[in-house]
């Protein structure tokens, strides 16, 4: 390249930044006047409609009918947990669980954590059951 050549790029370069630097002084301005930026412009847009899924994190969803169901389904949950709840019986197989490790481990299985966790769901028919059979593993019977 010439000196001419550098010198003439130089001009093009200076005006070319004075109209963008003008460029952005008057979107500055116009920004300023209607009250609003890009930064408030992207948090709207964020806000009305999320950039990703909230439920498959894809942008955009790759099956909406199934986040909407999600979303209908996590607003009617605080519903169903208001609802009174009814109280059923122990499950069989919890009260067998808990007697299937005290013979296998002896009584102090009975303070293991998952059989602490078996025995704070069950009922009092069902701690019931358990001392009396507990009971009867202790005089030898089956």
């Amino acid at each position: 390249m010439n000196s001419a050549t550098l010198s003439g790029a130089a001009v093009v370069a200076a005006s070319s930044g004075t109209r963008t630097a003008e460029r952005r002084k008057w979107w500055r301005r116009e920004a300023a006047r209607l009250g609003s930026d890009w930064n408030a412009i992207m948090e709207l847009r964020a806000s009305v409609a999320p950039l990703t899924c909230g439920v498959c994190g894809a942008a955009p969803c790759v099956i909406p009918s199934f986040g909407a169901a999600c979303r209908l389904a996590d607003q009617q949950r605080p519903r169903l947990a208001q609802r009174e709840v009814k109280h059923r019986p122990t499950p069989q197989t919890t009260i067998e669980a808990i007697l299937y490790c005290v013979r296998m481990r002896g009584p102090n299985a009975l303070q293991e954590p998952a059989n602490l966790e078996r025995l704070s769901r069950c009922d009092a028919a069902a701690l019931a059951q358990i001392d009396a059979r507990m009971a009867k593993l202790r005089r030898g019977g089956r």
